[in-house]
């Protein structure tokens, strides 16, 4: 069985993304929590190869800049661009994201 995982939550809802971290945490898993995509990308820049799984909301409210672009698509488009090979779960409070 595989040892504890770093995992990386990107979540704006701070209430849902520390009950995630709180239950992962329960699991012997290592978390690193983000509210925008900004900051996941900016982690994510010097620290990638350590998280093994990357866990992000598809609706994120804009983030530091304001900048609207910062969903959880273009987020992942993104952290993508630095490893290609990167583990991503796309998940939704939302009952239609088309």
């Amino acid at each position: 069985m595989p040892g504890p995982l770093t995992i990386m939550l990107v979540d704006d809802n701070d209430s849902f993304r520390k009950a995630l971290r709180r239950r992962l945490e329960r699991y012997g898993h290592q978390v690193v929590d983000f509210a925008s995509g900004e900051e996941a990308e900016q982690y994510a820049g010097q620290h990638l190869d350590t998280i093994a799984y990357v866990f992000v909301d598809h609706v994120l409210q804009p983030g530091i800049t304001g900048k609207h672009r910062w969903d959880g698509i273009e987020t992942t488009k993104a952290l993508m661009q630095i490893d290609p090979n990167l583990c991503v779960v796309v998940f939704s409070g939302q009952p239609d994201i088309s």
